[in-house]
């Protein structure tokens, strides 16, 4: 019989690898498009919509209807990739301004809309920081069929990514992504990874290999320390890479 421990810790470990899973390759279409906080700003504008019931004077939908939020988060993350993609025109020369922008002004916003509430400052924190120690095997579920869904999408149309198509795409993974592990860690999630990659030249497994050590780590640490799990997760993903990095620097080195 499985222990209360992990009990705890398994789904959310199989939580946190399957949004390394979807994030890793999208992450590295962002850097290779030079768009870097084109993620956090749309992690930003699903967290915006599942504040939306606050602002409409419906905060019992937050603990009621997990549907109606989710079709908030969907629909404004959708918004926010239709908005970039068209935008991305007009600023071409100055994409991560642009990106930069929306980030800040979704946050003033959620941070506006919080303050409004006596719990909004809770819920704010709680999609920032993520609930990645509590997701359960609904959250799997979920998860499961969005990178299903992902990679059938890689295999029929392996080009897809590099098409206009990759906004809205990564607009959809973002969204159920963010509710589990908080804007900063779907962030870390993207970029770190693939920043580390452009010097290891790694596979995707072996990405998400090293990813998992540190998704691990955190939960572990996370669960007897009682320290956020997200922010322990971030730190720790650092580490394993700068670690992998210096290991083949040795061995090989860095060009």
């Amino acid at each position: 019989m499985m222990s209360p421990e992990m009990a705890i810790l398994v789904p959310a470990f199989i939580a946190g690898l399957l949004i390394f899973a979807t994030h890793i390759p999208l992450g590295q279409e962002v850097l290779k498009r030079k768009i870097v906080f084109i993620d956090l700003a749309l992690a930003q504008i699903a967290s915006l919509g599942i504040m939306m019931p606050i602002l409409i004077g419906r905060d019992d939908l937050l603990h009621t209807s997990p549907w109606a939020v989710q079709a908030f988060a969907i629909g404004f993350a959708l918004f926010g990739a239709f908005l970039i993609e068209r935008l991305r025109a007009i600023f071409k020369d100055n994409q991560e301004g642009l990106v930069g922008t929306i980030y800040i002004v979704s946050f003033s916003a959620a941070i506006l809309i919080g303050s409004t509430n006596l719990h909004g400052a809770e819920h704010l924190m709680s999609v920032i920081d993520g609930q990645l120690l509590w997701a359960d095997y609904e959250h799997v579920t979920v998860l499961s069929i969005v990178a299903v869904l992902f990679y059938a999408l890689l295999w029929w149309k392996p080009a897809i990514l590099e098409s206009k198509a990759f906004y809205y795409i990564i607009a959809a993974v973002v969204v159920m992504s963010v509710q589990v592990v908080g804007v900063y860690l779907v962030f870390a999630s993207l970029i770190i990874p693939a920043l580390f990659n452009s010097k290891l030249n790694w596979p995707r497994w072996g990405l998400v290999g090293v990813s998992s050590l540190a998704l691990a780590g955190g939960l572990a640490y996370s669960l007897i320390s009682d320290l956020p799990t997200s922010p322990l997760i971030i730190c720790l993903m650092l580490c394993v890479f700068v670690w992998m990095l210096l290991i083949k620097w040795i061995y090989s080195p860095v060009k």
